[in-house]
């Protein structure tokens, strides 16, 4: 779950020198509402933009599981 990847994150932080990704998993709503946190919509996104080179990724299953655009269309239309 979040809680024990966010503790796998911080410990292999420590470990080790390189920056550690956590792609979070997906937050779905099943209801019309207005959103204003995007937090994890950023999170997401911000680990897309380094997965090229990172070396440690950490995710649930959950999050592996989910569909996530192909990341030579990502590269393609991302804007930075």
């Amino acid at each position: 779950d979040e809680l024990k990847a966010g503790r796998i994150v911080k410990e292999l932080s420590f470990l080790v020198s390189d920056d550690v990704l956590y792609f979070p998993p997906r937050e779905y709503i099943f209801y019309d509402v207005d959103v204003s946190n995007r937090k994890g919509e950023y999170n997401r996104i911000k680990c897309l933009c380094g997965i090229e080179n990172a070396k440690y990724i950490v995710t649930t299953p959950s999050a592996l599981l989910s569909y996530t655009l192909p990341f030579e269309y990502f590269k393609e239309y991302f804007y930075s």
